[in-house]
């Protein structure tokens, strides 16, 4: 094949995957997690009317053309910025892992673990053979340290969480994969989505509705790659 093709090939396996894989997994995973949770109430607060069975966990139709059209985009860039190799095959996995955590989101208000934990895992080994490999765990590391400090500080001044663990354990596998140089960019472009959203949800009167962050993570994320790929 044309080198000049690969991009458009990894289009359309990006968006096969979004269709065949993402897709159901954005339906699957919450639905099991959820249905645990609510077979522990003491860790999990339910809307009492609301029972595992009723609730709506398949995407919109929207939401699904949305993750297929971004799946398709992240595919085509990644291989056209950086070329057919294996870390970018790599990074292509680890967006279309960002693209299933924002559909899940979005509509459920979490981050899975277990799909966060094997694309920090992933991240991790994408690196650990190179030289100073190592400093990817250790960015990993102080992803979550700094961040998670920052939430213990402010909640023992406001008694308010401002993250999850979810986003601590996202931040964790942001320097898995862009390494301990990348951290600044990564938490500035982050909290500057965050603020935005924030605004968002004030202009629009949303102000009580839970704010899901997994958007940020993705935007800083693309900020990250992008400043690899051109500077």
């Amino acid at each position: 094949m044309p080198t000049n093709l690969y991009p458009y090939a990894s289009a359309l396996l990006s968006a096969v995957i979004a269709l065949l894989i993402l897709i159901p997994l954005a339906r699957i995973v919450p639905q099991r997690l959820i249905t645990q949770w609510q077979a522990n109430e003491d860790t999990f607060l339910v809307n009492e009317s609301t029972t595992a069975e009723d609730r709506n966990y398949s995407l919109s139709l929207n939401n699904k053309l949305l993750l297929i059209f971004a799946a398709t985009v992240s595919g085509f860039l990644i291989i056209h910025q950086f070329g057919l190799k294996v870390s970018s095959i790599a990074l292509s996995a680890y967006f279309l892992s960002l693209l299933l955590l924002a559909a899940i989101d979005l509509q459920h208000d979490i981050l899975p673990d277990v799909i966060v934990f094997p694309t920090l895992i992933c991240g991790v080994l994408s690196h650990i053979f190179q030289d100073q490999g190592y400093l990817f765990i250790v960015a990993a590391i102080l992803a979550y340290a700094l961040p998670y400090a920052l939430v213990r500080l402010l909640y023992l001044l406001t008694k308010k969480e401002l993250l999850g663990g979810g986003d601590l354990k996202c931040f964790a596998m942001a320097g898995a994969w862009f390494g301990i140089d990348s951290l600044g960019t990564f938490f500035l472009i982050f909290f500057a989505t965050l603020c935005m959203q924030i605004f968002a949800l004030v202009i629009f009167r949303h102000a009580s509705r839970q704010m899901p962050t997994a958007l940020a993570h993705l935007s800083a994320a693309i900020f990250v790659a992008a400043g690899i790929a051109y500077f």
